[in-house]
């Protein structure tokens, strides 16, 4: 019985010591994979995992490939969510390019993502930095230096949202960046809005008292529906409308989930409001923002929507010209056509011949078009309204001179010959 027992203690010995000379096969190309630890410590935020891998012949693409097949190890999760699909990836000048499609995920999620591909990608000599592009999220850029080795609140969880609110005069809409606490992507439509909608934070130009009732996002359509103070406590001006209803288009379209935007009141479409069109699917207009060049020529065209009176509408220009201000001006004013409510008062085809400035007089000379393209006495009258209005807002004019051909025109009302000034009446009570 114990030579039996002696027997089996030596055999057992002997399996231990073939078990421990047993070694793990030497890998030929060793490479690290980075996933964030599901328990992240204040020494470490990633797992590692070791796979054969020889990238001398891979491209970066490829290698992205891999890396999103392979599973994390034990105490890890995936870095990148199941529901992004790898568009492209490849690497310029040390920086590494990736590109996902598909569904928007939170800001720190996309984060994670970003810092488990950067460190992973850094084992390649020329990568230096990423640039990833991710669902519903701007372009994250990050660099070695950059990146975080250590927990210190694991890894960002602050984003930027984009609003536009009305510059210090009320003319343009000013692009503004804002750092926030992270927001899941479903509701950022939500927040944005709610942002919008915060006057005393903000000092938006959305009509006093409305409130956000829902929000939604369907095939980059936005519906927002708002309550009826929207409505009733819009100010009464054209350009205040404009200014309202682009401040929430213009901040909603920087979402990368929205391209145009249905406003609709109190769960009912709206389609127009005093004198602005408001069709399905707006689209953000850039001709609204604040230039960011320094200098850039801003003016007034007067316009009308109901052709009986002027409204207001500024304008900002920052494409240089050989034109004087004054030509710039009448040129553009001939150029207009309809835009949310608004249209022409001067006939088609008309074309300014000169424009002189002669102390604080502009003399204005068109072609024939100005009084053979009229209508009527009430077109002739808006159309000579609209010049002098929109000449009479540039520094250094006080009264406006027309010509037709060179020579003093003949109005089917005699008494037009005589408007040099603007008048209050000549205006809507919404451009006031």
């Amino acid at each position: 019985m114990k030579k039996r027992l002696f027997a089996w203690i030596v055999l057992f010995c002997l399996l231990l010591t073939a078990c421990a000379g047993e070694k793990e096969p030497v890998m030929e190309h060793p490479f690290v994979l980075y996933f964030p630890l599901q328990k992240a410590s204040q020494n470490a935020v990633f797992a590692t995992k070791t796979i054969d891998l020889d990238v001398s012949e891979l491209t970066v693409q490829e290698i992205v490939v891999r890396y999103c097949e392979e599973q994390p190890p034990k105490g890890a999760n995936i870095a990148i969510p199941p529901q992004w699909k790898l568009q492209e990836a490849h690497c310029e000048h040390s920086v590494a390019t990736v590109s996902f499609q598909g569904t928007g995920v939170s800001s720190l999620q996309t984060n994670t993502a970003a810092a488990c591909l950067l460190q992973t990608l850094l084992q390649l000599s020329d990568v230096q930095t990423l640039r990833l592009s991710a669902p519903g999220q701007e372009v994250i850029q990050l660099s070695k230096e950059e990146l975080l080795l250590e927990d210190t609140g694991m890894l960002p969880q602050k984003e930027s949202i984009v609003l536009y609110l009305p510059d210090e005069d009320g003319r343009f809409l000013l692009r503004q960046t804002q750092t926030v606490e992270a927001v899941e992507a479903a509701d950022r439509p939500k927040y944005v809005l709610q942002q919008l909608l915060d006057a005393d934070v903000n000092g938006t130009c959305i009509p006093y008292g409305t409130r956000l009732l829902s929000v939604s996002v369907e095939n980059e359509i936005c519906t927002v529906n708002l309550s009826s103070e929207f409505l009733r406590n819009m100010k009464l001006s054209f350009h205040e409308e404009r200014m309202a209803v682009y401040a929430i288009v213009n901040s909603l379209t920087e979402l990368a989930e929205v391209t145009t935007v249905d406003f609709w009141i109190e769960g009912a479409p709206l389609e127009e409001l005093k004198y602005m069109k408001l069709p399905s699917g707006i689209r953000r207009d850039e001709a609204l923002i604040s230039p960011a060049e320094t200098e850039y020529f801003d003016f007034s065209l007067y316009v009308t929507c109901d052709d009986q009176t002027l409204v207001r509408l500024p304008c900002a220009l920052t494409e240089p010209t050989e034109k004087t201000e004054y030509e710039t001006a009448i040129d553009t004013l001939l150029a207009f056509t309809p835009l949310d409510g608004a249209k022409a008062c001067i006939p088609e085809g008309t074309k300014c011949l000169s424009v002189l400035r002669e102390d604080n007089i502009c003399i204005v000379d068109l072609t024939s078009e100005f009084l053979l393209g009229c209508k009527d006495a009430q077109q002739e009258m808006l159309a000579v309204q609209s010049v002098i209005a929109t000449m009479c807002a540039l520094d250094g004019v006080s009264s406006v001179e027309i010509l037709v051909e060179g020579l003093e025109p003949t109005y089917s009302v005699s008494w037009l010959k005589n408007l040099r000034q603007p008048e209050n009446e000549w205006f809507s009570e919404l451009s006031s």
